[in-house]
């Protein structure tokens, strides 16, 4: 059995001004053909995923390409246009292939298309026909559409948020695809958007509400007919049409059923739609719980949930360390500000050198105002660094050049390129034990929670300035549907 493989995520903030261009997909893994097996293999990814179940079925899998960028601005399209070649070259070269497998995000807006996965499905089905079986993951985020619906065969979502599922969802979607081409299993889906976004805050599974709709999804999957249920959260910083959670329900050959789940789903979380509505500090009400909250030991995490660069912020608000200094609390590490022009002074100032500098607020006007700094350089680095906690583990990140600086008794790892601090190996790799501060700050919203909880005294969720904020209103929308809740209230959907 032979299965073309592809793999092509970003999840597109419409609010950046920071462009995707092929250039960003390079820096942060642009591998194609013969190296992805090498590259993937072992790690617990999606495509490590795809590989561990193919061979233990005995599928051939033909890997095409694994583009994926760090959440900025909108994808440009000669990479949408460069991942599609490379996938139709492996059809044409392959014409005994049976099926396609793909690792999608789901919520990925080029300059040309809003809906890209669902046009990238299309052009997909329009080159095989109308048999061949496509089956795709996508992420808890994604944005779903009837054009997806409509030219895949299975569309499963991770059911965690953090995203410590990948590798699962990857395997149970490639477990699909055998049986489906074994002539097993009959996939047949149905999509159900009740007229919501929920706040990414309040899409962390790990908790109710979320966590009580992931647990019906997983009893839903029990019934015999039921192949697969997924609850998609959306991305609530797309300016798009489609924007929205939205329920698939995956079922043997039964599309009644499908539907009758879906709208069952779909129903009772709107019933619940006001305990998706989330409580965050600002800044200064942050700093100050924190320090109320610290008692030594443990440290109190806050989470820089605005400026997540994993959501397209561009990780350089430094809202939160000045706090903490204007406060003169210290004991405080930071994880990560993104300002390359800082990094570099750094490296060559030297080590133990102390150096004046305006940090942060640098890369759009949109997430605050900048800091002027004098501060030690403690230490410096290349920025590299391998995963090794609860998600994506084996993947190799890089900072860039990347320096750590003394700033009133706080340690802030300043870097050159955006990653979101969801792994302690980010501060491991720079020389530094969270365990060994008061506070820890980190640029991330909810993907920290998988690693820096059981190492946590306190987690405070904190809203500042940046385009990855959950005050919604403060957002101006052009194309999305209304009335849609949060942003409107006062309407009843009938479903």
């Amino acid at each position: 059995m032979k299965i073309i493989t592809a793999n092509f995520m970003h999840e597109t903030n419409t609010f950046s001004n920071m462009a995707t261009t092929m250039a960003e997909f390079k820096k942060q893994g642009l591998v194609e053909g013969a190296s992805i097996e090498p590259t993937f293999q072992g790690t617990r990814t999606g495509l490590g995923g795809f590989i561990d179940k193919a061979r233990q079925q005995g599928m051939e899998l033909i890997q095409t390409i694994s583009a994926m960028a760090t959440p900025a601005g909108l994808v440009s399209d000669d990479v949408f246009d460069y991942v599609l070649k490379h996938i139709r070259r492996e059809l044409n070269n392959h014409p005994d292939v049976q099926g396609i497998l793909l690792g999608l995000h789901g919520a990925m807006v080029t300059k040309t298309y809003s809906d890209s996965e669902g046009v990238l499905l299309a052009e997909l089905r329009n080159l095989v026909g109308p048999n061949m079986p496509i089956i795709a993951t996508l992420d808890l985020h994604a944005h779903l559409t009837p054009l997806m619906v409509n030219k895949a065969d299975a569309l499963i979502g991770y059911k965690t948020y953090p995203h410590v599922d990948a590798y699962e969802r990857a395997m149970e979607a490639c477990g699909l695809m055998f049986h489906t081409v074994k002539g097993e299993i009959r996939p047949v889906m149905a999509l159900v958007k009740p007229p919501m976004i929920l706040p990414i805050p309040k899409q962390f599974t790990g908790i109710s509400p979320a966590g009580d709709f992931i647990d019906k999804l997983i009893e839903l999957e029990k019934q015999p007919r039921v192949l697969s249920a997924s609850l998609f959260g959306g991305f609530p910083f797309a300016d798009i049409e489609h924007i929205g959670m939205s329920f698939v329900v995956v079922t043997d050959g039964d599309e009644d059923l499908a539907k009758r789940e879906a709208y069952a789903l779909a129903r009772e979380i709107w019933n619940r739609r006001h305990e998706f509505i989330p409580e965050l500090l600002a800044p200064a009400e942050a700093v100050k719980k924190a320090w109320q909250l610290s008692q030594g030991g443990r440290p109190i995490v806050l989470a820089d949930m605005s400026d997540n660069p994993g959501g397209g912020a561009t990780s350089d608000s430094v809202a939160i360390l000045e706090e903490f200094i204007s406060s003169g609390i210290d004991n405080m590490a930071l994880a990560t500000i993104c300002d390359p022009e800082v990094a570099d002074l750094a490296h060559k100032s030297g080590i133990g050198a102390t150096i004046k500098a305006t940090l942060g607020a640098k890369i759009d006007g949109l997430h605050g105002r900048s800091l002027k700094i004098e501060g030690r350089v403690r230490s410096l680095s290349d920025g590299r660094f391998t995963l090794k906690g609860n998600m994506m583990t084996g993947l190799k990140l890089n900072l860039g050049r990347t320096a750590v600086l003394e700033l009133a008794g706080n340690l802030v790892i300043v870097a050159s390129e955006r990653q979101q601090a969801f792994d302690p190996e980010i501060m491991y790799g720079q020389g530094l034990n969270p365990k060994d501060f008061k506070f820890v700050v980190l640029k991330s919203a909810v993907h920290f929670r998988c690693n820096f909880t059981e190492l946590a005294h306190d987690i405070i969720e904190v809203t500042g300035p940046g385009i990855h904020s959950s005050r919604l209103n403060d957002f101006e929308y052009h194309h999305i549907p209304r009335p849609l809740f949060p942003l409107d209230t006062d309407f009843i959907w009938s479903g």
